[in-house]
């Protein structure tokens, strides 16, 4: 109530309309109100009395639990809050929790307001304009517990800009307390830490320490005000690792990360996390590494603060904007100082023994176009790297005439649209199928390494159907796209479509097309098989093949744009289930841009993890200037996925910035076979089609309870509650500002009440979780019930109640059984339907962690 009697006072113009309020007065005293109602509702007539009371902003609160909202709100919006009044037996809390969502979601239309009437008008008729998913949203908030600050900001209505100033505070300095912070980004983070101890302590440490398991947080402050708080998703890159004892009693660990991880902030604005009226000091960017062994707690390692931004005019006003530079800094041991707050960054000396951080801060706004060499975007052919997610064949486009079957013909191959988040480095294996003949080719092609990562190019094209070997009219070119999986690093197949090369008529199937993979081949000879073989094997999700079939010509005919419609896509067309997964593929910056990027990516990661020699041949690179696989380590240690070149930290020498081309191609197509057909591989494993989006807090999963089986009691009303218990990694990471990684719960409430008791069933949309990705975060599950009986009431007319089977007040009944489930499978949602025992008895730690040994 504060907040309206504090713009109350300010106010001038006070004009009272005693009509609004009737039904205050008549709570108040019913006979006078009355005789006032039938006075016209004279001014003179109002007692000082009446006056005191309608002067109050707690009138109009009155006014809408008095009239149950329903000329407050929309009628949605109506329904909704009595549907919340029904189920809780118009409890005054649930009213007074409505005023409240009510009275934030217009705040910002309050503190703009001038006078009375013109809060009168919002506070009378504003939430007509409310959105019910809006008041829906702001209600929940409050429910689980969220905090009122939040509130404001969930109407996508509201008519104050966030950059604007209240009304009252238009004679401060804008430029002292409204500064708004706008989006940053840090990359490109190197972390060379040393551990260093007089003790045991620390080879006690370091027995189960493992370096990848080291964690980063970076965090936004102003002042003792944080702001907001990232922390590291993927494991770091290990460059160099040195343990040594100088002495008796002194021991020391050297080890260099690679974080290869983009930390995007987005704009932050003070108001919204501190007082209005309280000067923002000059925020700073603080980085620090930490280590959770899960039994001893989280070890802190050390930190470094960073000055990242610096004051900029736009528009009137002033902002912090991120400093654009690369710098390498001392990373100082231990946990941060209380003082934080008067420390300095201090420049990386190049003593040995001294912990630094190499990183590059960075405007994400910018549009950073990468240059991408020796790839033809002449001829208005759009950037591969920015493709639509689908285009519609354009019937207007001339084809060639086609060829017959006594004449050669032209296969491209073009390019592979969205390859899944399971993919890596790519190859497409094909056939030609000749039935009744020997098959007359077999063709393996690689991308061009400077193409999108995410949409490779191949520019291939060969010619067919020559003397030394003829296809039939019934030919058929069966396809294959092979990848490296990023998690185990062997070959997996990604999946498979086919193209008849002639019709009916023995004319070539001219023109370009689209063609989606499927995940099967049926288990039969190839020479037999058919594209309909392919349709009873689920689609690829999102990923497509490009190819055409040309007559043959004297020069090479560039690829065709995909914009212009020239390919025939129309059995290529996403689902909307594949519009959204494309439109996370766009957007994600975490993926390599290039086919490049990725292919030096992964030689950096197996270097790492000491696996060269098994998957390597070395003989391929013999003509590169670097004469044996050591070299080629060294070569490969100071290479990096993104724009700027890796500066070495001291107590390295710095050797080739750059992994050359040629050598790079060679490890490429040795590393995914060579020009082996991957076709006569049967025994190659197929990608999972759950593992074709990583998971995204920002995006979350979609959770839904369906049914149980067996509950032993009978005439009970079954809900199920569950909840995420995050799991060691996320222990400790507070819940986002968006109330994400926090109490992640939802409840059944919707059953099908022709299923059985003992096997009830319920129709519950699925519900959005955000939690923290964690690879032992568990759903755990709880069965509930309760013995209830509805009671009709003696008149038609009249509601009926609800008690238990005994008569007395409605109770839960103790718990039915539970059971917990994996959340994520590696980096990936464990999608799927999933059932799982349930155990009953009392629920303790012991019993839980049992069981998530079992599932795991």
């Amino acid at each position: 109530m504060g907040l309206c009697q504090e713009v109350w006072l300010i106010r001038c113009n006070t004009g009272l309309f005693i009509q609004d309020f009737l039904v205050e007065l008549i709570a108040r005293e019913r006979e006078e109100a009355l005789k006032l109602y039938a006075s016209s509702y004279k001014p003179e007539n109002l007692s000082n009395f009446h006056k005191d009371h309608l002067a109050s902003p707690v009138i109009f609160l009155r006014k809408w639990m008095g009239e149950g909202f329903v000329n407050s709100l929309d009628l949605p919006a109506v329904l909704l809050i009595w549907d919340q009044l029904f189920m809780q037996n118009w409890n005054r809390n649930v009213m007074e929790s409505f005023c409240l969502v009510l009275l934030m979601l217009l705040k910002e239309s309050i503190m703009a307001a001038n006078d009375f009437p013109a809060i009168r008008q919002i506070l009378l008729s504003g939430g007509y304009h409310l959105l019910t998913a809006d008041i829906q949203r702001a209600w929940i908030h409050i429910q689980q517990g969220g905090l009122l600050v939040d509130i404001p900001g969930m109407n996508r209505l509201r008519q104050r800009q966030v950059h604007e100033v209240p009304p009252r505070l238009q004679g401060t300095s804008v430029t002292e307390d409204f500064r708004k912070i706008l989006p940053f980004g840090v990359k490109n983070i190197v972390l060379k830490i040393i551990l260093t101890d007089y003790s045991d302590h620390l080879n006690a440490f370091l027995k189960d320490f493992d370096p990848i398991d080291l964690l980063l947080r970076l965090s936004v402050y102003s002042g003792d005000v944080k702001f907001f708080t990232k922390k590291s998703c993927l494991k770091p890159i290990l460059l160099e690792q040195i343990n040594k004892n100088e002495s008796i009693n002194k021991a020391e660990s050297f080890f260099l990360l690679n974080f290869n991880e983009l930390f995007e902030f987005e704009a932050i604005d003070p108001p919204d996390f501190s007082s209005f009226t309280k000067s923002v000091e000059k925020p700073y960017l603080l980085i620090k590494a930490f280590h959770s062994d899960g039994e001893q707690g989280v070890h802190s390692l050390g930190w470094a603060k960073i000055d990242a931004f610096e004051q900029e005019a736009r528009s009137g006003l002033i902002v912090w904007k991120p400093r654009e530079f690369s710098s390498l800094l001392s990373f100082h041991p231990g946990k941060e100082p209380d003082n934080i707050n008067e420390c300095t960054s201090s420049i990386s000396g190049s003593g040995l023994n001294t912990s630094s951080i190499q990183f590059t801060v960075y405007d994400p706004t910018k549009d950073y176009k990468r240059s991408i060499n020796h790839v033809d975007l002449e001829n208005g052919k759009e950037d591969p790297s920015s493709v639509p997610a689908w285009v519609k064949h354009d019937e207007s486009i001339v084809l060639p005439p086609p060829t017959t079957t006594q004449e050669p013909f032209n296969l491209c191959i073009d390019a592979l649209h969205y390859i899944p988040d399971c993919a890596t480095l790519v190859k497409v294996s094909a056939k030609i199928l000749n039935p009744g003949e020997k098959s007359v080719s077999e063709i393996v092609v690689f991308p061009n390494i400077y193409s999108s990562a995410r949409n490779p190019v191949f520019n291939f094209c060969q010619q067919l159907n020559t003397e030394d070997g003829k296809v039939n009219v019934n030919a058929h070119v069966l396809f294959q796209v092979t990848t490296l999986d990023p998690d185990s690093g062997n070959m997996a197949v990604i999946g498979n479509c086919m193209l008849r090369l002639f019709n009916n008529d023995g004319r070539l199937n001219v023109g370009g097309f689209q063609l989606k993979l499927r995940t099967g081949v049926p288990n039969k000879k190839l020479q037999t098989l058919a594209p309909p073989d392919l349709l009873k094997y689920p689609a690829f999700p999102c990923c497509s093949l490009l190819v055409r079939l040309l007559p043959p010509t004297q020069d090479s005919v560039p690829m065709a744009s995909y914009t212009s419609g020239y390919y025939f896509t129309d059995y290529a067309k996403p689902t909307r289930s594949e519009l959204k997964i494309i439109s996370t593929f766009q957007k994600d910056v975490l993926f390599p841009k290039s086919v490049k990027d990725m292919a030096e990516h992964i030689m950096k990661k197996e270097q790492s993890q000491g696996i060269y020699a098994k998957n390597t041949d070395w003989g391929s690179l013999q003509d590169t200037g670097i004469r044996n696989p050591k070299h080629i380590k060294e070569g490969i240690q100071c290479t990096r996925q993104r724009d700027i070149p890796l500066t070495v930290t001291s107590g390295l020498q710095p050797v080739a910035s750059k992994v050359s081309e040629t050598p790079l191609k060679d490890w490429y197509e040795a590393r995914l076979g060579g020009q082996k057909l991957s076709l006569e591989q049967p025994s190659l494993p197929h990608c999972k089609v759950h593992h074709a989006v990583r998971y995204g807090q920002q995006t979350g999963l979609h959770v839904r309870i369906k049914q149980a089986f067996g509950l032993q009691d009978n005439g009970l009303y079954v809900n199920v509650f569950s909840r995420v218990l995050k799991g060691v990694q996320s222990m400790q990471l507070l819940e986002t500002p968006e109330r994400w990684g926090g109490d992640e719960k939802l409840l059944t409430r919707q059953h099908d009440f022709t299923s059985l008791q003992r096997s009830p069933r319920w129709l519950d949309p699925s519900v959005v979780l955000h939690p923290y990705f964690d690879d032992n975060s568990v759903l755990l599950v709880q069965v509930l019930g309760m013995a209830a009986a509805y009671v009709p009431h003696s008149s038609s007319d009249q509601r009926g109640h609800v008690i238990s089977s005994n008569g007395q007040e409605v109770e839960l009944q103790p718990l039915l059984g539970w059971t917990v489930f994996p959340l994520f499978d590696r980096h990936y949602v464990n999608s799927g339907i999933h059932s799982a025992p349930l155990f009953q008895g009392f629920l303790n730690a012991v019993s839980l962690i049992i069981i998530i040994c079992y599932l795991y």
